[in-house]
């Protein structure tokens, strides 16, 4: 039988699923004419049909895994900037047209997305959520008691945020106890140029891609948001030589925030501490700097909090 197998099909371990569709019947009909030779033949048949089936699985799987394989390049150099289809095809080394295809593909499960004002490609909320839904809970979770002691010694609310791509995602929040309070925001995603995050984030990227950012005429949120190279560069020179930034009505009309860095042990930005508060009241006449150096603390003390804790946000 087994001179037989190897006659028809080949040893074994090569079986192909055409050559195992001719090789099946003929091991079904000796299974049975004998008894003998039926008790030798199913552990034979078990192997065979291994054999076939592993490596049909293996030959269908083989273009599905070279698209994953791209995927995951089209993603990588994503999570790097935002950029174009053109852009994407040079980094990643794939043709025009598979880079093409793959990024519709990834369009429709949004795990990317392509901006409307730009045209540029970026990660998607899909793929945002799987990313963090881990390590997003743990800092959250670390910074809320922190968050706390900053919303009583301030009388506002306060929360936390982290970069994504040209976007500042706000995790969480800690609510003050006026009657009249801010919204929500934890959850969206907000263009760094009109928050104090953000421009926190700004400080560390380098020229070109400071440049770059301005190039595409980011939007105007209100009268007062910075559009320009030059007004930004003004903004983060303030900044970084008193370790936070406000921004008075830059985003919403009626909305001031205060904002200061969150670093890892290696000395990068990696989130962002924030109080924000309606205009009519926030900061009363006087107490900018003290709020300003007490968000600075507070920033401080959580980036000893995740330094213990091993947290690599």
């Amino acid at each position: 039988v087994a001179v037989a197998c190897q006659g028809i099909c080949g040893p074994a371990t090569i079986v192909r699923p055409r050559q195992y569709r001719r090789f099946a019947p003929i091991v079904k009909n000796l299974l049975s004419q004998s008894a003998p030779v039926a008790m030798a033949l199913p552990p034979l048949f078990r192997i065979v049909e291994r054999s076939c089936r592993v490596e049909r699985r293996a030959s269908d799987r083989e273009p599905m895994v070279q698209s994953i394989h791209r995927a995951f390049d089209i993603l990588a150099a994503l999570a790097v900037e935002p950029a174009g289809l053109t852009e994407l095809a040079r980094r990643t080394g794939l043709p025009k047209s598979t880079t093409s295809r793959l990024l519709a593909t990834l369009q429709d499960l949004k795990a990317v997305e392509r901006s409307d004002d730009t045209g540029l490609y970026r990660l998607g909320s899909t793929l945002n959520s799987l990313a963090s839904s881990s390590s997003n809970t743990d800092l959250a979770s670390l910074a809320t008691p922190h968050l706390h002691n900053l919303t009583v010694l301030t009388s506002e609310t306060s929360g936390i945020s982290i970069p994504d791509g040209y976007r500042v995602h706000y995790l969480t929040q800690v609510d003050s106890d006026n009657p009249i309070q801010i919204r929500d925001w934890s959850g969206e995603l907000i263009p760094m140029h009109a928050v104090p995050d953000g421009q926190i984030y700004m400080s560390e990227w380098p020229d070109e891609r400071l440049a770059r950012y301005f190039s595409l005429d980011p939007m105007p949120f209100t009268s007062a948001t910075i559009t320009t190279e030059k007004a930004m560069r003004k903004r983060l020179d303030r900044y970084r030589g008193r370790g936070y930034t406000w921004v008075k009505e830059e985003f919403v009309e009626g909305l001031n925030s205060v904002a200061a860095p969150v670093k890892n042990q290696g000395g990068h930005i990696v989130a962002a501490m924030h109080v924000y508060g309606p205009a009519y009241r926030f900061p009363v006449d006087g107490t900018e700097e003290g709020i300003g150096e007490a968000v600075v603390k507070a920033a401080d003390r959580l980036s000893r909090s995740i330094a213990r804790s091993g947290l690599a946000p």
